[in-house]
């Protein structure tokens, strides 16, 4: 469950940069 977890904040987190990116 811990791993799964961990994943999705992984996936929001780069979700996020990459919306940073494309913005910048």
């Amino acid at each position: 469950m811990e791993e799964k977890f961990s994943f999705v904040v992984v996936s929001l987190f780069s979700s996020h940069f990459l919306l940073n990116l494309v913005l910048v």
